[in-house]
């Protein structure tokens, strides 16, 4: 993981494990990412803000008829 600017991170992964191995890992780019949070966090606390509870209410009625399981798999057509 290399910081390239401010908010710019330029993240490599080299695979080079078996897929069971990857399972078992977990994903890099999702650990390489909460490791680039939490250090900003870390370093800069005062930018950590609260959501409010009009951003809370929002949320929930965005997602109010949205149904997911974690045994859910994502396709490999979709990018997130």
């Amino acid at each position: 993981m290399h910081i390239i600017d401010r908010g710019t991170l330029l993240v490599h992964v080299v695979d080079d494990m078996s897929q069971q191995e990857q399972e078992q890992r977990g994903d890099p780019m999702i650990g390489a990412f909460l490791t680039f949070i939490e250090r900003d966090a870390i370093a800069h606390p005062d930018r950590i803000t609260p959501l409010s509870s009009s951003q809370i209410s929002h949320g929930v009625e965005l997602t109010r008829d949205v149904v997911v399981s974690d045994d859910d798999e994502i396709p490999d057509d979709i990018t997130l």
